[in-house]
């Protein structure tokens, strides 16, 4: 088995793993599945492709797109998200590929710094500044604060913190 099949596998884990955090399901959700697929792997009776398809199986069975969408559309504070973090660098990485560079910020980086040191509110947590006044009356400021669209991954947000947004950006 190469290199790039034990990379689909991985993936295909890593979405299984996402989608039963995302939605809540048990850890051990469908663990014994697993169990009896890792014996007949062993004993070589399946291969990666049985793999695949039973992590890709369980990430639907468990973490259904629909439990999912219910889950993500139902939020409404996305800043103390367990998987706000992940998500961000995720779509960083995402942005990074299609034009051939690296995130500036090292996922290591991102995991060993406090959240308030790793991800800004676009629109300020205080939003002293006329730019923002001028923009966001009170009821559209609550609706959009802890909103996924007005967070990024940050290198430094304490410099940034309270700024206008072409100051910021």
């Amino acid at each position: 088995v190469g290199a790039a099949e034990y990379l689909k596998v991985i993936s295909a884990a890593e979405v299984m793993s996402f989608r039963f955090r995302a939605v809540g399901t048990r850890s051990n959700a469908g663990q014994s599945d697993l169990f009896r697929l890792a014996r007949r792997v062993f004993q070589r009776e399946d291969g990666v492709e049985a793999v695949r398809r039973t992590l890709r199986s369980h990430a639907t069975w468990y973490g259904s797109a629909v439990l999912l969408r219910l889950r993500l559309t139902a939020m409404h504070d996305w800043y103390f998200w367990p998987l706000l973090r992940y998500v961000l660098y995720e779509y960083e990485e995402r942005l990074a590929g299609e034009h051939q560079h690296r995130p500036k910020l090292r996922w290591r980086e991102i995991t060993r710094r406090d959240l308030d040191e790793t991800v800004e509110h676009i629109l300020p947590q205080k939003a002293d500044d006329p730019y923002w006044k001028e923009r966001f009356d009170a009821e559209a400021y609550s609706r959009v604060i802890n909103d996924l669209g007005n967070l990024c991954l940050t290198n430094n947000s304490s410099s940034d913190r309270n700024k206008s947004f072409p100051n910021k950006k």
